[in-house]
């Protein structure tokens, strides 16, 4: 997958003393350094300042925020349904869905699982909002979206088609 490719961008990070290289090094090509970057940044740092190896930054990062997920999809389907055995059996369903947790935690998941975890806080907020239209609940949403987005930028879309979902079925 596009693990090893993250892990030479991080790599590329550190030597380039943390500002953004123009070109990434993986397979001895000039790549566009053109990704989000907070997780490689986060990736960077746990690395460096905390002196974790960047590959059990590679294999425990995307497991805790994959499990941090599943209590975010827990609140998203408490506002989505009244009754909280049906929001509970749902996250059990979702916590246990292979494909799910799959796709987020190998490669990339180290900029997948922090968007899709951050992902489920916005669109929680932004249907918090809709319903109550408390401004700190659209604030909330709206810089985990942002967060979301230096993640992995592709979560953008899906948070838009969200947002335009609940707004019009309001």
């Amino acid at each position: 997958n596009d693990g090893g490719f993250f892990y030479v961008m991080i790599r590329d990070l550190q030597q380039n003393g943390y500002r953004l290289p123009q070109f990434t090094t993986y397979n001895f090509l000039n790549i566009p350094y053109a990704y989000p970057p907070l997780s490689l940044y986060e990736s960077a740092w746990l690395n460096q300042y905390l002196h974790i190896d960047l590959l059990k930054v590679f294999l425990y990062y995307p497991l805790v925020f994959n499990l941090f997920s599943i209590l975010a999809f827990y609140f998203l389907s408490r506002e989505l349904v009244e009754d909280s055995r049906s929001a509970l059996l749902a996250t059990v369903f979702y916590a246990i869905l292979a494909s799910g947790y799959e796709w987020l935690i190998s490669g990339g998941g180290l900029t997948r699982s922090p968007a899709h975890m951050l992902y489920l806080i916005s669109l929680t907020f932004f249907l918090i909002y809709l319903r109550s239209s408390k401004k700190w609940a659209f604030i909330i949403s709206v810089v985990a979206g942002a967060l979301m987005t230096l993640h992995h930028i592709e979560y953008s879309w899906l948070l838009a088609y969200g947002v335009v979902l609940f707004t019009f079925s309001k």
